[in-house]
This record gives structure tokens, sequence and C-alpha cells, in this order.
């Protein structure tokens, strides 16, 4: 009697179990467009070894990038995702990426901006496509005239090969790039340490070699200009004023020249203009015949220079008639100071 009611007991079970399949095998094909399907879950995400270089930083620059135009980029007429890193005073290091069709892709930029003194503030961008073993750069520097250049650099020997320069000449403009090149690289090493990047600048391509390198500007020929009878007054709203003569020694007319003037407050500190500006840049743009000196009673209003006890003067730019404009490299000028 127990052994029959175990098979029927059995048989119901069997019976009932293949009704219950097939009412849900019935409710699934009734509610397949409503019932989510479930996903695979997603595979460990690669280790940064598995990662190329690029590739890190692109993903790290959209976590943490902010969109970002310039003139610089407008040929490019294309997005831009910018991190700016800044490390020292006037000198700062972005990394971007471009935005191209929608999709980002692993395009790098490096947009330095350095101030130099005697080169003004430039920024070059440095422009990185992974597999290349040559970078486009572009240069921007405001000094006067808008000085812009367009090229290829070669990472490892550090060789510039120019397409375009405007307002000045590729032997004045090489040594400025490599130099803004020089000072950036340990700052774009910086960078990448703080961020728990386990690789340098020469995981891109770029040789270390240059900051070995001795970078020399090419002899500046001195300014024909004699600087003389530097005197210093103020204003009744307190701003300081120069009053400076200057000589053409030259055998042509001086077209124009511009100067820096160099101030000093009591303790014989730099004044900075407005707290940021090293000197105040002055031009003398009436043309000044050979042997002649400019008017004792012309004086230049320093406005943010208001603490100025003494200061100095040096001609970083010049043009002669009939000649080609000039500039003087910082180490090369040539100070004259007050009293």
């Amino acid at each position: 009697m127990k052994k029959t009611l175990a098979i029927l007991l059995a048989a119901l079970l069997l019976v009932s179990s293949l009704v219950g399949c097939g009412a849900a095998q019935e409710d699934v094909k009734d509610k397949v467009e409503e019932t989510p399907i479930e996903t695979v879950s997603p595979s460990p995400e690669p280790t940064q070894e598995a990662l190329s270089t690029l590739q890190i930083v692109y993903e790290w620059i959209l976590r943490n990038g902010t969109p970002s135009s310039s003139v610089i980029y407008s040929a490019w007429d294309e997005e831009v995702l910018m991190v700016t890193y800044k490390q020292l005073e006037g000198m700062s290091v972005s990394v971007g990426i471009v935005k191209d069709n929608e999709a980002y892709n692993a395009t790098l930029l490096f947009d330095i901006t350095i101030s130099l003194p005697g080169q003004g503030d430039g920024t070059i961008t440095i422009v990185c496509v992974e597999g290349k073993d040559e970078y486009n750069i572009t240069y921007n520097k405001v000094v006067g005239k808008n000085t812009t250049a367009f090229g290829k650099l070669n990472p490892q020997s550090y060789e510039i090969a120019f397409e375009s320069v405007s307002y000045t000449t590729e032997d004045k403009l090489r040594p400025g790039l490599l130099t803004f090149i020089k000072m950036a690289l340990p700052m774009i090493d910086s960078l990448f340490a703080e961020n728990s990047f386990s690789y340098t600048y020469e995981d891109f391509g770029f040789s270390s070699k240059i900051l070995d390198m001795e970078i020399e500007f090419a002899k500046a020929e001195p300014a024909p200009i004699e600087i003389k009878n530097l005197k210093l007054d103020f204003n009744r709203a307190g701003t300081a004023q120069a009053y400076i003569q200057f000589a053409n020694t030259s055998d042509k007319a001086i077209v124009v020249f511009d100067f820096y003037v160099k101030c000093y407050d009591a303790y014989g500190e730099v004044v900075k203009g407005y707290n940021r500006y090293d000197y105040y840049t002055g031009t003398f743009d009436d043309p000044l015949a050979p042997g002649k000196t400019s008017p004792s009673n012309w004086r230049w209003d320093m406005f943010g220079f208001d603490n100025t006890k003494t200061f100095e003067v040096a001609v970083f730019k010049y043009k002669l008639e009939g000649e080609d404009t000039v500039e003087i490299p910082d180490s090369q000028l040539v100070w004259v100071k007050m009293g």
C-alpha cells in the first residue's frame, strides 16, 4: 500500500511540474517584450600595463577635463578637452585630446605656456599621435606683432622643420621653442607622477637628451642706442614716471624700438607691475635720425609700478631704416641703471 501511494505521489508531482513548466513558458512568450534581457557581467578593466600610454591619458582627460577653445585651435574647428596643470608662476602645461567627428581619439596635446624674459609670453602646442615619430607643433607669441609658426618636431633629435613662420626668422625662433620644451618636460613628468601614472614623457617618444642640451640664442647685434639721463618722478595720482633719453649711435635712422624698464623698491627688490608684470614695456616710435638724441622732457607713465624708487632700462627690440627687425634675447640685454 505504501509503495502504491509513493508511486501515485511521484506521478502527481511529475504532472504538476510539467504543467508548471508549460505555464512558465507561456508567460515568457506573452511577456517577452517586457522582460529585460539579463546582461553578462562586464569583464575586469584592463590594467595600465595592458593599455597604451596615450589611451590611459585619454581616459584620464575624459574623466577630468573640461571643454576648451582657443585661437590656437581654430584652424582645426574641433572641440578640445583640456586639463591644465600649473607648477610655477608664468609657466603651465595643459594636456588635452581632440574630439573628431563626435568621437574622441588618442591624439594628445601638450599645450605649454611659458613666459621668458626677453622673449615674451609664448604658447607652444605639441600634437602627439600614437605611432607617429614626429609631432605637429604650433607656436604663438605676442610681443609687438603676433608671431605664429607651424611645423614638425622630431621628439628624439628635437629637429624642427618649419612650414610657416610670421614676423620673425626660423633661426631666431628655434632656440626659444627648444627652451620652452626643455622647461616643460619636467613639468609633464610631475603631472603624470601626481596622477599615479607610472611612466614619463619618454613614453610619449620624447628623448630626455634635451635636458642636457645647451641651447644658445644666436648672437644679436647690440642696439645702436645710448640710454642716458634716467630720472624718476610721480604725478599727482602717485603713478611712477620714467624720464629717459635715447641717442642714435648708428649711421641710419631708427624707425622704432622697444625697451624694458625694471623697477626696484626701497629694499632693492623688484617691483612687479600690478603684482604681475616683471617689466614695464615702452615703445619709441618716432624716427630718430643718426646722431640725434630724444627730447629730455619725454616720459613714460608706468601704471602699476607705484612703489618704484629706482629703475634700469634695456632695449630688447629695434628696427633700422631699410633693415630687418632685431630682437635681443634676455641673456644679451644691456641694462643701464638710474643715477
